[in-house]
């Protein structure tokens, strides 16, 4: 857990040693060559700082992406926000969460993306890597990215303009204009699905490579088959068309089963009152999103 700090905090001992030296004991060709060798292997070491509008906590696709790279030796820093949670989340990696005072997600977008670029034009070198989730978070990524001639790499979990949330609101506009603007400009994309890959190459003619999503691999506990009653599990976000409601209203002709929904999201309360007036509330269970460790107890005991 601690190899990188210890890499990193015994490269800077070196060089302050090495510089006390050259201070001390004069400019030996010797000192300033190792001087001058590490202080280059540390600019070298690349470091890939990972953006995105979220609270960090149960956002399963950021966490493998970051382990994966940080288990390949990169330097990672995660940013999020605290918008809806400001839970801790403790990594093997640097974590901070841009605190966020707007309470509408409206003013939030706007208040994120600015403190992003301000605190991106702080944390990036010449050594960084941009990697920037979906896009709520491309625009200070992308003009940073020009600004500095940094590489960018962006990766789409959804086609973010066609989402049902937005559909045939001002905001869709606003999104897709931004998008029009900068995706036929992104060299290093990566998406979830061979279909978002083919929707976004054939729009922006780009190509982005398909990385899925896939759940870790874990050992299975033991499930007891004779479970009674028997559970079914929908986790995730909770928003409209993602078939919740057609789910809730199933559960009159499904006998011996219960409904499990984990997770949040605008649909939550409106969902909770549908199964009360559908006379289901005793079917459904309701359970407020969880950690990726938790949320994993639960989907091995679904059947």
């Amino acid at each position: 857990k601690y190899v990188h700090f210890k890499k990193i905090f015994f490269n800077y001992f070196l060089i302050f040693h090495l510089f006390l030296l050259k201070t001390f004991f004069g400019a030996g060709s010797l000192v300033e060559v190792l001087l001058v060798t590490q202080t280059r292997m540390i600019k070298m070491k690349k470091k890939i700082i990972v953006t995105a509008f979220s609270n960090l906590t149960t956002d399963q696709r950021i966490e493998k992406v970051c382990k994966t790279l940080h288990d390949n030796g990169y330097v990672i820093e995660l940013i999020g926000c605290n918008y809806g949670c400001n839970q801790e989340v403790k990594r093997e990696y640097t974590v901070e969460k841009i605190n966020l005072i707007s309470k509408s997600l409206k003013t939030a977008y706007f208040e994120f993306n600015w403190k992003l670029y301000q605190k991106l034009l702080n944390k990036s070198f010449e050594n960084t890597v941009l990697l920037t989730n979906d896009l709520d978070t491309l625009l200070p990524n992308f003009l940073l990215s020009k600004k500095k001639k940094i590489p960018l790499v962006f990766d789409s979990h959804e086609i973010f303009t066609e989402m049902p949330a937005i559909q045939g609101k001002i905001s869709q506009k606003i999104w897709r204009f931004a998008e029009n603007k900068m995706l036929p400009h992104i060299e290093f994309m990566m998406t979830e699905s061979e279909s978002y890959a083919k929707w976004f190459h054939e729009k922006y003619n780009v190509t982005p490579v398909v990385v899925r999503n896939i759940p870790k691999k874990l050992p299975l506990q033991e499930k007891t088959l004779t479970q009674n009653p028997k559970i079914i599990l929908y986790q995730g976000a909770i928003n409209p068309s993602r078939g919740i409601d057609k789910a809730i209203l199933a559960m009159k002709f499904i006998e011996n089963a219960n409904l499990i929904i984990v997770g949040d999201g605008p649909m939550r309360k409106k969902y909770e009152a549908f199964a009360v007036s559908n006379h289901l509330a005793h079917k459904v269970q309701k359970k407020k999103k969880k950690r990726p460790s938790e949320l994993r107890t639960i989907t091995q005991k679904a059947n």
